[in-house]
C-alpha cells in the first residue's frame, strides 16, 4: 500500500446508490470517500462503538447529527460521535464528495449514575481520532494544491506554445507579404520594360516609314524631272527636224 494517495482516484458514481470507496483501513481507523450525486442521500444511522467524521471535499450537503441539521460546503468538517444518529443528503445540483473517517471510540463509559433506561450521552471524538483526521485532511489539501500547481504549469506551457505558434504564423505571413510585394514589383518592372521596348520599336518603325516616304518622294521628283527633260529634248528635236525640212 502506498504512503501517498489522491482522493480523486477514489471518486466515482453509482446511479442506484451513493458511491463508496475505501482509502485506508488500519487497526482502529478506516478512511474512505462517499460520492453522492444530486438527489442521493445516506439515511440516518448509528454506530454504537465508533466515532465518525465527514470532511466535505467538493459540493454542498445537508447533514443530520442527532437532532441538529445543518448545510456544509467544501472545507467543512462534520463530527458524529459514537451513538449519535447521523446522515447526509445532496440536495444541490453538483456531485458531493466526502472524505469519511471512522475510529473505535476510546472513551470508556462511566459507571451509570442514573436508571438504565436513561438515554446515552453523545461522546466527542478522542484526541487521537482528531489528530488522525487532521493529518488526513492536510494530505488531501496538499494533494489538491499539487494538482492545482501542475494544472497551472500545464496551462502556462500551453499558453507559451500558443504564443510561439502565433509569432511563427505572423513571421510567415510577413514573409509571404514581402514575397508578394517583390513579385508585384518584378511584374511592374517587366511591364515597364516591355512598354519601353514597344515604344522604341514603334519609333524605329515610324522612322523607317518616314525615310521610305522621303525616298519615294525623291524618286518621284527625279522621275518627274527626267520626264520633263525628255519632253523638252523631244520638242527641240521636233523643232530641229521642222527647220531642216523648211530649208530643203
Amino acid at each position: 500500500m502506498t504512503n501517498f494517495s489522491s482522493y480523486q482516484t477514489h471518486v466515482g458514481e453509482d446511479p442506484d446508490k451513493f458511491y463508496k470507496s475505501t482509502v485506508f483501513e488500519g487497526t482502529g481507523l478506516k478512511l474512505g470517500t462517499n460520492c453522492l450525486e444530486p438527489g442521493q442521500s445516506q439515511p440516518a444511522h448509528v454506530h454504537d462503538d465508533q466515532d465518525k467524521f465527514y470532511y466535505v471535499v467538493e459540493g454542498h450537503g445537508d447533514f443530520v447529527v442527532g437532532e441538529e441539521t445543518q448545510a456544509a460546503g467544501a472545507g467543512m468538517v462534520v463530527w458524529a460521535p459514537a451513538g449519535a444518529s447521523h446522515g447526509v443528503a445532496n440536495n444541490g445540483s453538483s456531485r458531493l464528495v466526502l472524505l469519511v473517517g471512522m475510529a473505535r471510540s476510546q472513551v470508556e463509559e462511566a459507571a451509570p449514575t442514573s436508571s438504565p433506561s436513561s438515554p446515552r450521552r453523545p461522546l466527542m471524538p478522542t484526541k487521537r481520532v482528531r489528530k488522525s483526521a487532521k493529518r488526513t485532511v492536510r494530505k488531501v489539501k496538499k494533494t489538491a494544491r499539487r494538482a492545482k500547481r501542475k494544472a497551472t504549469k500545464t496551462a502556462k506551457r500551453a499558453k507559451k506554445a500558443v504564443g510561439r505558434a502565433k509569432k511563427k504564423a505572423t513571421k510567415t505571413a510577413k514573409k509571404v507579404r514581402k514575397a508578394a510585394k517583390r513579385a508585384g514589383k518584378a511584374v511592374k518592372r517587366g511591364t515597364k520594360k516591355a512598354k519601353r521596348t514597344a515604344k522604341r520599336a514603334k519609333k524605329a518603325a515610324t522612322k523607317v516609314r518616314k525615310k521610305a516616304s522621303k525616298a519615294a518622294k525623291r524618286t518621284k521628283r527625279a522621275l518627274g524631272a527626267a520626264r520633263k527633260r525628255a519632253a523638252t529634248t523631244a520638242k527641240r528635236a521636233r523643232k530641229a527636224v521642222k527647220r531642216l525640212r523648211k530649208k530643203r
